[in-house]
């Protein structure tokens, strides 16, 4: 997908699109394993749109989760349906930008498979913001300032003192089972992504071996798509929600641990947020 992506930047990849692309035979019997996809996303989203009653995916309206919350600071939140990342529109007819972002490239089918691809640099295709901000709603194509996120995982994770939870208490119980081993990954290695909790659409921080097991019990999700890695969650010993991207599709705590020959902290940035709360709370 990547490759086509690259080679075809102002073509909305749909979720029919994605549907009818991808290899859609299982990986292994139903309920024995997991793997990492955002497939399911996209049959949720259609089945969302049917529920919805609109005649074609790019008219669903994926704000409506907000009416009836009256959480603060989230009224930026937009969601591409068809255009450029850097000129995008939606399914409520407003439009919106994002800042570049630079991705590793890959030119060929057999350098995307075989390891080989050119490293995140400034090269005209390395930068998304002329590419399409559709693809089958991965990550459901949200294009949000930093704080809108963070206010959303207040109001999902935070304390309920005085406001509603947006979720059931037994829809977040499914989403806080946490999973390991034969689900998220492939048993990957103790530092790979493959070797911490993962629930339904959230992430144990906690148990990830990159900066984050030692400052308090920390739940969340990260990411790396369209040239950007991101990291957002709630630190509940400490009460505070964050969200910090980088315009680099790499993993800013690991990757520039690595970079630097592991003689600092993997997860430094986070390390410095957790210090400044205990100081000044």
């Amino acid at each position: 997908m990547r490759l086509y992506q690259n080679t075809h930047r102002s073509e909305d990849l749909s979720p029919i699109w994605v549907i009818n692309t991808t290899n859609r035979s299982f990986v292994c019997e139903p309920g024995t394993c997991g793997l990492y996809s955002s497939t399911n996303y996209v049959l949720l989203g259609l089945v969302l749109a049917q529920h919805g009653q609109v005649d074609d995916w790019d008219q669903l309206d994926q704000t409506m989760w907000r009416k009836g919350h009256n959480i603060p600071g989230i009224s930026d939140m937009k969601y591409a349906v068809h255009g450029p990342i850097g000129n995008f529109t939606t399914a409520t007819g407003d439009g919106g930008t994002a800042v570049s972002g630079y991705q590793t490239v890959c030119r060929s089918h057999r350098q995307e498979h075989g390891g080989r691809c050119l490293p995140v640099s400034m090269a005209d295709d390395a930068d998304v913001e002329n590419m399409s901000s559709t693809q089958g709603w991965t990550c459901g194509n949200l294009m949000a300032p930093v704080s809108d996120v963070a206010a959303f995982y207040w109001g999902l994770l935070g304390p309920t003192q005085n406001k509603e939870r947006l979720l059931s208490e037994a829809s977040l119980n499914e989403m806080l089972t946490f999973r390991t081993e034969n689900y998220f990954g492939r048993n990957r290695s103790a530092t790979g992504p493959g070797s911490f909790g993962y629930g339904l659409g959230m992430m144990n921080f906690t148990s990830m071996d990159w900066g984050f097991n030692d400052s308090g019990l920390f739940y969340g999700h990260n990411g790396l798509t369209y040239g950007f890695g991101s990291q957002s969650g709630y630190n509940y010993d400490h009460e505070f929600s964050v969200t910090w991207v980088n315009n680099a599709e790499l993993w800013i705590g690991p990757d520039f641990a690595k970079s630097a020959g592991g003689v600092v902290p993997a997860n430094r940035l986070y390390a410095q947020l957790v210090e400044a709360v205990e100081k000044h709370r």
